[in-house]
């Protein structure tokens, strides 16, 4: 008997009007439907089913409440009687009145009846659960309890490397005589109040594991110029003369001395021997003199 009620009369959304729905529900007959079915058998269960679902409630144990379809419902119906029995009898109009009836493979029962049904099966299960619950602890309290097994051995730990020893200190510096060290000084020319004069670059480069010495010839890597504004365009040939300050090399451009960095040049390039003239041709020999005739 679902029916879809308007909630107003313009079926407009989220608006309730009460007189409307209660004139629905007045012309449906809802509420009068509802107490009928209540007062009726709204639940139905066969015999088996019956059985298995409040077979707690018999008073012989589970094979009659297995036997229970075989008799035709009879020990449904013995279970049924002592429950209505039990409750409380509601007025017999109410729609919470405890009746049941019996078909031929069917228990019919009203509202009522299910609920107190329900009531008692969930009564018996807590009691029969807190029974096996005291057992237990009854049994568990009186039986010795064994003494806990010892914890494993532990594993052998490997024993620890010993320290390395510090190394030992070094030998104390042999002191000289500063008067000695002045005469062997005097005696080889050094003065030691001034440094020693530094050493002179070397006039050579290492390239590929050879050896090349000035003057060289480099290709220009990359674009650059200087601050008079020498440019040098990548691709274009230099001569390096030599070594200049720390990462520069001395090169001779239009008759100017400039520094261009070692990362601007290519790798170098020895020159190529100038050829030598031929020698020349080495004097005629004179005839020998013809020998006197006697």
């Amino acid at each position: 008997f679902v029916r879809c009620l308007r909630a107003n009369g313009t079926e407009a959304p989220m608006h309730f009007e009460r007189p409307t729905v209660a004139k629905q529900v007045r012309a449906l007959q809802i509420l009068e439907t509802a107490q009928l079915m209540a007062s009726g058998y709204p639940h139905r269960m066969r015999f088996r089913a019956f059985s298995s679902r409040y077979r707690a409630l018999w008073r012989r144990g589970a094979r009659a409440a297995a036997a229970a379809e075989q008799e035709a419902g009879a020990g449904c119906a013995a279970v049924l009687r002592a429950v209505a029995a039990a409750a409380a009898p509601p007025a017999p109009a109410s729609p919470a009145a405890v009746r049941w009836a019996l078909g031929k493979r069917h228990v019919f029962l009203s509202e009522g009846m299910r609920q107190v049904l329900e009531r008692m099966r969930r009564a018996r299960r807590q009691a029969a659960a807190e029974c096996i619950q005291a057992a237990w602890r009854r049994h568990r309290s009186r039986t010795p309890r064994a003494a806990p097994p010892p914890p494993p051995p532990a594993p052998a730990a490997r024993p620890r490397p010993a320290p390395i020893a510090g190394t030992p200190p070094p030998d104390p510096a042999d002191k000289c005589d500063p008067g000695l060290v002045k005469r062997t000084c005097s005696l080889v020319g050094l003065d030691l109040e001034r440094p020693p004069p530094l050493p002179p670059s070397r006039a050579y480069t290492v390239s590929g594991g050879v050896k090349l010495g000035y003057p060289q010839q480099r290709t220009v890597a990359a674009d650059w110029a200087d601050d008079a504004g020498l440019r040098l365009r990548a691709g274009d040939t230099v001569l390096a003369v030599g070594a200049a300050r720390r990462g520069h090399v001395a090169v001779q451009v239009c008759g100017r001395r400039v520094c261009v960095p070692h990362s601007v040049l290519g790798p170098p390039r020895a020159l190529a021997p100038r050829p030598q003239p031929p020698p020349p041709p080495a004097p005629a020999a004179a005839p020998a003199p013809a020998p006197a005739l006697a």
